[in-house]
Protein backbone atom coordinates (compact mmCIF):
# COMPACT_ATOMS: atom_id res chain seq x y z
CA UNK A 1 0.00 0.00 0.00
CA UNK A 2 1.38 3.33 -0.97
CA UNK A 3 2.12 5.55 1.62
CA UNK A 4 -0.77 8.40 2.90
CA UNK A 5 -4.57 7.61 2.80
CA UNK A 6 -6.18 5.15 0.28
CA UNK A 7 -8.08 6.60 -2.57
CA UNK A 8 -10.57 3.74 -3.46
CA UNK A 9 -13.18 6.16 -2.26
CA UNK A 10 -14.51 3.87 0.75
CA UNK A 11 -16.32 5.63 3.32
CA UNK A 12 -16.94 4.67 6.87
CA UNK A 13 -13.98 2.39 6.79
CA UNK A 14 -14.39 -0.45 9.58
CA UNK A 15 -11.41 -2.58 9.62
CA UNK A 16 -10.32 -6.32 9.23
CA UNK A 17 -13.34 -8.00 9.68
CA UNK A 18 -12.44 -12.15 9.85
CA UNK A 19 -15.94 -13.22 10.48
CA UNK A 20 -17.09 -13.06 7.66
CA UNK A 21 -17.02 -15.02 4.08
CA UNK A 22 -15.02 -12.90 1.70
CA UNK A 23 -17.36 -12.86 -0.98
CA UNK A 24 -19.61 -11.33 1.86
CA UNK A 25 -17.47 -8.32 3.00
CA UNK A 26 -18.99 -4.52 3.30
CA UNK A 27 -17.42 -1.86 1.13
CA UNK A 28 -15.77 -0.46 4.13
CA UNK A 29 -14.33 -3.51 5.54
CA UNK A 30 -11.36 -5.83 4.68
CA UNK A 31 -9.94 -9.37 5.32
CA UNK A 32 -6.50 -8.85 5.82
CA UNK A 33 -4.24 -5.52 6.30
CA UNK A 34 -0.41 -5.19 6.20
CA UNK A 35 1.01 -1.92 7.36
CA UNK A 36 -2.53 -0.20 7.75
CA UNK A 37 -3.73 1.86 10.49
CA UNK A 38 -7.26 1.96 11.03
CA UNK A 39 -7.64 4.46 13.78
CA UNK A 40 -5.69 7.63 13.33
CA UNK A 41 -8.40 8.99 10.62
CA UNK A 42 -11.56 8.25 10.85
CA UNK A 43 -13.33 6.12 7.97
CA UNK A 44 -9.56 6.16 6.22
CA UNK A 45 -6.84 3.47 6.03
CA UNK A 46 -3.18 5.41 6.57
CA UNK A 47 0.24 3.77 6.49
CA UNK A 48 1.06 2.89 9.59
CA UNK A 49 5.11 4.63 10.98
CA UNK A 50 7.17 1.44 10.80
CA UNK A 51 8.88 -0.14 13.09
CA UNK A 52 11.78 0.03 14.94
CA UNK A 53 14.16 -2.47 16.84
CA UNK A 54 14.52 -1.70 20.50
CA UNK A 55 17.18 -3.85 21.73
CA UNK A 56 20.16 -5.88 19.94
CA UNK A 57 20.14 -8.66 22.20
CA UNK A 58 16.69 -11.02 21.59
CA UNK A 59 15.38 -12.31 24.77
CA UNK A 60 16.01 -15.95 26.04
CA UNK A 61 12.12 -16.65 25.36
CA UNK A 62 10.48 -14.78 22.91
CA UNK A 63 6.98 -15.95 23.23
CA UNK A 64 5.55 -13.08 25.57
CA UNK A 65 2.88 -12.80 27.77
CA UNK A 66 2.51 -9.83 29.37
CA UNK A 67 3.76 -6.30 28.30
CA UNK A 68 3.75 -3.15 30.21
CA UNK A 69 5.51 0.39 30.25
CA UNK A 70 5.81 1.96 33.35
CA UNK A 71 8.56 4.68 34.61
CA UNK A 72 10.24 4.43 30.47
CA UNK A 73 11.12 0.79 31.06
CA UNK A 74 9.06 -2.05 29.08
CA UNK A 75 8.25 -4.98 31.43
CA UNK A 76 7.88 -7.86 29.41
CA UNK A 77 6.81 -11.28 31.19
CA UNK A 78 7.54 -14.44 29.22
CA UNK A 79 7.23 -17.68 30.40
CA UNK A 80 7.67 -17.66 33.91
CA UNK A 81 10.26 -14.92 33.56
CA UNK A 82 9.55 -11.09 34.09
CA UNK A 83 11.88 -8.49 32.20
CA UNK A 84 13.08 -4.88 32.56
CA UNK A 85 13.75 -4.04 28.83
CA UNK A 86 16.23 -7.26 28.31
CA UNK A 87 17.27 -7.60 32.12
CA UNK A 88 15.70 -10.39 33.66
CA UNK A 89 14.59 -9.76 37.30
CA UNK A 90 12.98 -13.40 37.87
CA UNK A 91 12.41 -16.68 37.23
CA UNK A 92 10.00 -17.32 39.95
CA UNK A 93 6.76 -16.37 37.93
CA UNK A 94 3.56 -18.68 37.20
CA UNK A 95 3.98 -21.00 34.36
CA UNK A 96 1.34 -22.46 31.99
CA UNK A 97 -2.49 -20.84 32.52
CA UNK A 98 -3.08 -17.43 34.25
CA UNK A 99 -2.20 -14.09 33.87
CA UNK A 100 0.63 -11.91 35.37
CA UNK A 101 -0.15 -8.49 35.55
CA UNK A 102 2.00 -5.46 36.46
CA UNK A 103 0.99 -1.67 37.01
CA UNK A 104 2.55 1.69 38.02
CA UNK A 105 1.61 2.57 41.45
CA UNK A 106 3.19 5.11 44.06
CA UNK A 107 2.27 3.90 47.71
CA UNK A 108 0.81 6.45 49.80
CA UNK A 109 4.32 7.91 51.55
CA UNK A 110 6.82 7.03 49.19
CA UNK A 111 8.27 9.49 46.74
CA UNK A 112 8.33 6.46 43.95
CA UNK A 113 6.39 4.87 41.54
CA UNK A 114 6.82 1.31 41.31
CA UNK A 115 5.97 -1.18 38.88
CA UNK A 116 4.06 -3.89 40.46
CA UNK A 117 3.91 -7.32 39.09
CA UNK A 118 1.46 -10.07 40.59
CA UNK A 119 -0.01 -13.51 39.79
CA UNK A 120 -0.45 -16.88 41.47
CA UNK A 121 2.94 -17.79 41.85
CA UNK A 122 4.83 -14.49 43.04
CA UNK A 123 4.25 -10.37 43.92
CA UNK A 124 6.95 -8.18 42.96
CA UNK A 125 8.27 -4.66 42.81
CA UNK A 126 10.20 -2.75 40.60
CA UNK A 127 11.37 1.15 40.40
CA UNK A 128 13.93 0.63 37.96
CA UNK A 129 16.95 -0.04 39.68
CA UNK A 130 15.35 -2.32 42.80
CA UNK A 131 13.40 -4.79 42.76
CA UNK A 132 11.99 -6.16 45.84
CA UNK A 133 9.36 -8.64 47.03
CA UNK A 134 6.26 -6.93 47.02
CA UNK A 135 6.02 -6.59 51.00
CA UNK A 136 8.23 -7.80 53.69
CA UNK A 137 7.97 -10.89 56.01
CA UNK A 138 7.41 -10.56 59.50
CA UNK A 139 10.08 -11.09 61.83
CA UNK A 140 10.41 -14.78 63.15
CA UNK A 141 11.93 -14.52 66.45
CA UNK A 142 10.85 -13.04 69.83
CA UNK A 143 12.98 -9.89 70.92
CA UNK A 144 15.48 -10.42 73.75
CA UNK A 145 14.09 -8.01 77.17
CA UNK A 146 16.88 -7.21 79.45
CA UNK A 147 16.78 -4.69 83.08
CA UNK A 148 18.50 -1.96 82.61
CA UNK A 149 20.38 0.57 85.33
CA UNK A 150 18.22 3.40 85.42
CA UNK A 151 14.95 3.72 87.47
CA UNK A 152 12.18 4.37 84.55
CA UNK A 153 9.68 1.56 84.60
CA UNK A 154 7.70 -0.35 87.00
CA UNK A 155 5.27 -3.11 86.28
CA UNK A 156 5.15 -5.62 83.87
CA UNK A 157 5.76 -5.16 79.73
CA UNK A 158 6.48 -6.77 76.60
CA UNK A 159 7.92 -5.68 72.98
CA UNK A 160 7.28 -6.83 69.17
CA UNK A 161 9.05 -4.94 66.45
CA UNK A 162 8.39 -4.89 62.71
CA UNK A 163 10.98 -4.34 59.86
CA UNK A 164 10.65 -0.86 58.15
CA UNK A 165 11.75 0.38 54.59
CA UNK A 166 12.25 4.20 54.77
CA UNK A 167 12.29 6.50 51.84
CA UNK A 168 15.20 8.86 51.24
CA UNK A 169 13.25 11.55 52.44
CA UNK A 170 12.61 9.39 55.54
CA UNK A 171 8.81 8.87 55.19
CA UNK A 172 8.16 4.64 55.77
CA UNK A 173 7.12 3.46 52.65
CA UNK A 174 6.71 0.16 53.87
CA UNK A 175 5.97 -2.07 57.29
CA UNK A 176 6.06 -5.35 57.77
CA UNK A 177 3.54 -7.09 60.48
CA UNK A 178 5.13 -7.65 63.93
CA UNK A 179 7.10 -10.31 65.76
CA UNK A 180 5.68 -12.82 68.17
CA UNK A 181 4.92 -11.46 71.34
CA UNK A 182 6.91 -12.64 74.01
CA UNK A 183 6.91 -12.91 77.66
CA UNK A 184 6.17 -10.19 79.56
CA UNK A 185 9.50 -8.65 81.87
CA UNK A 186 8.69 -7.38 84.76
CA UNK A 187 10.91 -3.66 85.75
CA UNK A 188 10.82 -2.39 89.30
CA UNK A 189 12.12 1.22 88.91
CA UNK A 190 14.57 -0.03 85.80
CA UNK A 191 15.07 0.36 82.10
CA UNK A 192 13.98 -1.89 79.74
CA UNK A 193 16.94 -2.88 77.00
CA UNK A 194 16.12 -4.75 74.13
CA UNK A 195 18.72 -6.43 72.50
CA UNK A 196 19.43 -9.38 69.91
CA UNK A 197 17.08 -8.67 67.51
CA UNK A 198 17.34 -10.91 64.17
CA UNK A 199 19.23 -9.39 61.60
CA UNK A 200 16.56 -8.58 58.58
CA UNK A 201 17.67 -10.69 55.31
CA UNK A 202 15.10 -8.66 52.95
CA UNK A 203 17.44 -5.88 51.33
CA UNK A 204 14.61 -3.38 51.25
CA UNK A 205 14.88 -3.02 55.17
CA UNK A 206 16.59 -0.20 56.55
CA UNK A 207 14.97 0.62 59.55
CA UNK A 208 12.97 -1.21 62.26
CA UNK A 209 9.75 -0.38 64.57
CA UNK A 210 9.18 -0.95 68.52
CA UNK A 211 6.48 -1.14 69.85
CA UNK A 212 5.59 -1.89 73.74
CA UNK A 213 2.18 -2.34 76.02
CA UNK A 214 1.41 -0.01 78.57
CA UNK A 215 1.96 -1.45 82.32
CA UNK A 216 0.32 -4.79 82.39
CA UNK A 217 -1.66 -4.22 79.30
CA UNK A 218 -1.91 -6.69 76.21
CA UNK A 219 -2.33 -4.06 73.03
CA UNK A 220 1.64 -2.82 71.57
CA UNK A 221 1.57 0.69 70.80
CA UNK A 222 4.12 2.60 68.72
CA UNK A 223 7.44 3.34 70.49
CA UNK A 224 9.29 4.47 67.75
CA UNK A 225 10.76 3.90 64.13
CA UNK A 226 14.54 3.89 63.96
CA UNK A 227 16.73 3.65 60.34
CA UNK A 228 19.11 0.66 61.14
CA UNK A 229 22.30 1.61 62.37
CA UNK A 230 25.49 1.42 61.11
CA UNK A 231 28.63 0.48 62.87
CA UNK A 232 29.72 3.70 63.47
CA UNK A 233 26.63 5.00 65.36
CA UNK A 234 26.61 4.63 69.30
CA UNK A 235 29.22 1.31 69.06
CA UNK A 236 29.23 -0.03 72.66
CA UNK A 237 32.25 -2.41 72.93
CA UNK A 238 31.62 -3.38 76.84
CA UNK A 239 28.09 -4.49 76.77
CA UNK A 240 24.82 -2.63 76.89
CA UNK A 241 25.69 -0.93 80.58
CA UNK A 242 28.54 0.55 79.34
CA UNK A 243 28.56 4.59 80.18
CA UNK A 244 26.95 4.80 76.77
CA UNK A 245 23.57 4.60 78.18
CA UNK A 246 22.57 8.13 79.80
CA UNK A 247 19.86 8.01 82.57
CA UNK A 248 16.62 9.40 81.27
CA UNK A 249 17.08 9.42 77.74
CA UNK A 250 13.79 8.83 75.87
CA UNK A 251 15.09 6.05 73.44
CA UNK A 252 18.46 5.19 71.31
CA UNK A 253 19.58 1.97 68.98
CA UNK A 254 22.70 0.82 69.33
CA UNK A 255 24.88 -1.44 67.72
CA UNK A 256 27.48 -3.97 69.69
CA UNK A 257 31.03 -4.95 67.57
CA UNK A 258 30.88 -8.43 65.39
CA UNK A 259 30.83 -9.43 62.48
CA UNK A 260 28.91 -8.42 60.01
CA UNK A 261 26.25 -10.95 58.79
CA UNK A 262 25.49 -11.20 54.93
CA UNK A 263 24.23 -8.48 52.67
CA UNK A 264 25.06 -5.64 54.57
CA UNK A 265 28.43 -3.70 54.93
CA UNK A 266 29.00 -2.26 57.18
CA UNK A 267 26.22 -4.38 59.67
CA UNK A 268 25.77 -4.74 63.11
CA UNK A 269 25.57 -7.96 64.17
CA UNK A 270 23.17 -7.17 67.09
CA UNK A 271 20.86 -4.05 67.80
CA UNK A 272 20.61 -2.84 71.21
CA UNK A 273 17.70 -0.17 72.18
CA UNK A 274 16.44 1.24 75.05
CA UNK A 275 13.21 3.34 76.66
CA UNK A 276 11.76 5.00 79.07
CA UNK A 277 9.74 7.17 80.09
Amino acid sequence: MAGGLLTDGALGFLGVDLRRDRLSLADGEVARAINADFHSVFGAAVMRLGSTKQHTTALSNLILRTLARVNGFRYRVAGSSLYRDTTQLTTALQTGGGTTTIAGMRPLLDNTIWAFVADAAAMRKDDGTRFYKWGIDAPTAVVSIAIGVNADFTGAYSYRHTWVRFTAEGRVGHESNPSPIGSATTAAANDLVLYDLEFPTDAQVNGIGIYRTVTGGVDHLLVDRLREPTTSEFSVTQGWEASALPSRILRRIFTLTGAAPPARSPAPSTYLYTSCC
